[in-house]
């Protein structure tokens, strides 16, 4: 009975006061809290509509529902094994201020001293995210940036700190319809690796551009992107990477000269194929690039150049370049073995 009245009545109001008392402590924040229910005969707990919020009032990171299925059988296999967790409806919302911080860095407590200890013993069985969204926001940019990627979905299965580790699979969905797909295996040990599939569909390609900062001479105000393949990853020194792309495709591509609504080119379709990324080689090898049915409006300017050069014309800088970072151990290397070009126009 006094089991039952500590588990059932006492472990949340406990529960409900630490975690209320240490993100009032340490952030200077009130964390929102829903129903807390624990089952000690069941060694199960549950915890509805969490929010802690930004320090601008936003949510920062919330969810609706998280459930926690733990296991006695961890006393005989010397593991913390969890048969199922579950989060329902997940909120991150990643700030880059215009200050350069990251809002979610005021999460980072003072750093402790290092022990180098082993990971603990861990299985999870399973581990389900749904209905996630993640949303970013950019406001260090001259146009701020803000992204949003809705519904998030993961799962793991069979999880285990050991070399055996899990296998899982992640899908997401933006709110321009581009979705991306992951599946494969993760481990922690002997060191963070990892290797599967993935696929993305309908990339767009202005828009990819734009979240990484990439600066061209010329504006793509159009295209999608669609690529598929596999990949292999060991955080070993140096790291080693493998990434074989059979396929990728651009749709609807228009290239114009900043500034103008004209667009000077426009690519149908180009396909990339059979593409391998490896690292620490620094090599990257491209198999075929084709391109189907180019039209390109080409003119002479009043002063007698082309109207294409506009394309490739130096843009003022828009900051001081970055300091020189040092240097990899060695350069990228990058071979394109054919290219075609088919059913183009020239006018």
């Amino acid at each position: 009975g006094l089991y039952a009245l500590l588990g059932f009545y006492a472990a949340p109001r406990i529960a409900r006061s630490l975690a209320t008392d240490f993100v009032r402590e340490n952030y200077g924040r009130e964390l929102a809290l829903g129903e807390i229910r624990v089952n000690p005969f069941k060694l199960q707990a549950e915890i509805k509509d969490l929010s802690l919020p930004d320090t601008d009032g936003k949510p920062m990171l919330a969810f609706r529902r998280f459930f926690v299925d733990f296991e006695l059988s961890s006393l005989w296999q010397r593991a913390y094994v969890f048969k199922e967790i579950q989060l329902e409806a997940p909120l991150a919302r990643a700030v880059i201020r215009s200050d350069g911080s990251v809002n979610l860095a005021d999460l980072a407590l003072p750093d402790e001293e290092d022990t180098d200890e082993p990971l603990p013993a861990l299985w999870i069985q399973r581990f389900a995210l749904g209905e996630g969204t993640l949303q970013f926001a950019d406001l260090a940019r001259r146009v701020p940036l803000e992204r949003q990627f809705t519904p998030v979905n993961f799962k793991l299965e069979n999880f285990r700190t050991t070399p055996e580790g899990g296998a899982f699979g992640l899908t997401a969905k933006t709110q321009n319809a581009e979705l991306m797909e992951w599946r494969g295996t993760f481990a922690l040990e002997p060191q963070v690796a990892s290797s599967g599939d993935f696929a993305i569909t309908n990339l767009n390609v202005p828009g990819a551009l734009e979240v990484a900062g990439v600066e061209l001479p010329f504006v793509i105000p159009q295209g999608e992107l669609d690529l598929s393949g596999t990949y292999s990853v060991a955080l070993d020194e140096p790291m080693q990477l493998a990434v074989n792309l059979p396929q990728m495709q651009l749709n609807g591509l228009t290239v114009r000269a900043r500034g103008l609504e004209q667009d000077y080119v426009t690519i149908p379709t180009i396909v990339i194929s059979d593409t391998k990324i490896a690292m620490p080689a620094n090599t990257v090898a491209l198999g075929t690039i084709a391109a189907e049915g180019v039209k390109a409006d080409v003119w002479t300017m009043p002063d007698g150049t082309l109207n294409i050069d506009q394309l490739f014309a130096e843009q003022p800088a828009a900051a001081a370049a970055p300091a020189a970072a040092a240097a990899p151990a060695s350069p990228w290397t990058v071979t394109v073995a054919n290219v075609a070009l088919r059913g183009a126009a020239v006018s």
